[in-house]
């Protein structure tokens, strides 16, 4: 396999993308120069396949377990879930985002990540922008079609309840969103998506409380030894097992609680439902955000054109009254 030799030697070039490659499988995502992102994008495809045959041939195992550096720890993480993740896939297991250039040296910048993975952007971008699209409709028009699962807490019991409401937002947002809602929600996503769980870590607001909680209690020890300095450890105030530490913040399993969480939205249950309440989350975030006496004039005519109402107003003023209703 040729491969762009990045003014290294031969030695520095292989550790290095060997380094790379075993990042981005323990990550699933990371941020690199365009080149090296290019040149680690084939090495990891080839290991993924590596790992789909390895489950049957020992053979393509061992060449995975001698590629990438800490085996040890990606093991489980490669064959209970990429290579389920990608059973069905035949290749592309990877994507390539362009990420502008670096200040200093004007280097250009990508991100590399594992398709399908928890915090595919290609997913994310989707869902913020068919989210501004609705919030938008709703704001600029009042009798608005947006379904009621999406601006109220209307829980939907099933996937197939969530996959009709997904279906009605369709007719409701721009075309070229449209197509790309059908590529990020297609069936082999879909039936992976039990492999695409995201890691659970502490919000910072717990981080935060954790920290406050561990100086408290760093200044109540150091006060009572201060106070009492023939005072024994056994007295001193011990901190609860049933509270984590600051150390342990970055390993609890517990789960992250959220804004619509709070507000009592249901909990996702699947691959449609999941994306149904990203959705509900960035809309709600919309309508706070916009404002709907500053709409401009372009945003009105997209509203308009999602709506199928083809008047024209580019002769009108985006400030005229008689918008208002529109």
């Amino acid at each position: 396999m040729r491969l762009a030799k990045l003014n290294r030697s031969m030695s520095h070039r292989n550790a290095m993308f060997r380094n790379m490659v075993s990042s981005l499988i323990e990550h699933e995502q990371i941020k690199t120069t365009l080149p090296k992102a290019k040149a680690i994008s084939r090495l990891a495809e080839r290991v993924i396949t590596w790992t789909k045959a390895g489950t049957e041939n020992i053979f393509y195992q061992r060449k995975a377990e001698s590629y990438l550096m800490n085996w040890t720890r990606l093991r489980g993480h490669l064959f209970q879930t990429l290579a389920k993740r990608y059973e069905d896939r035949v290749g592309g297991y990877t994507r390539i985002h362009r990420l502008g250039h670096r200040a200093d040296d004007h280097a250009p910048l990508a991100i590399i990540e594992m398709v399908d993975n928890a915090r595919d952007l290609k997913r994310d971008q989707v869902i913020r922008t068919a989210a501004r699209e609705l919030a938008t409709l709703e704001l600029s028009h009042r009798g608005s079609k947006v379904p009621r699962q999406i601006w109220r807490n209307v829980v939907c019991e099933s996937e197939e309840e969530a996959k009709k409401v997904i279906e009605e937002v369709k007719t409701l947002i721009a075309p070229l969103t449209n197509k790309n809602l059908e590529k990020v929600l297609s069936e082999r996503y879909v039936n992976a998506y039990q492999y695409c769980q995201p890691i659970q870590i502490p919000t910072k607001e717990e981080a935060q409380d954790e920290i406050l909680r561990t100086k408290q209690l760093k200044r109540e020890v150091f006060l009572a030894k201060s106070s009492s300095p023939s005072l024994s450890s056994d007295s001193l105030p011990i901190q609860s097992s049933s509270k984590p530490t600051s150390t342990s913040l970055t390993r609890s399993t517990k789960t992250k609680p959220s804004l619509t969480r709070s507000l009592g939205l249901p909990k996702p249950i699947g691959a449609y439902t999941d994306f149904l309440y990203s959705l509900r989350l960035h809309f709600h975030r919309n309508l706070t955000t916009l404002d709907p006496s500053k709409l401009g004039r372009q945003s009105r005519n997209k509203a308009l054109n999602l709506k199928g109402n083809r008047a024209l107003i580019e002769d009108k003023d985006p400030r005229d009254p008689s918008l208002a209703s529109l």
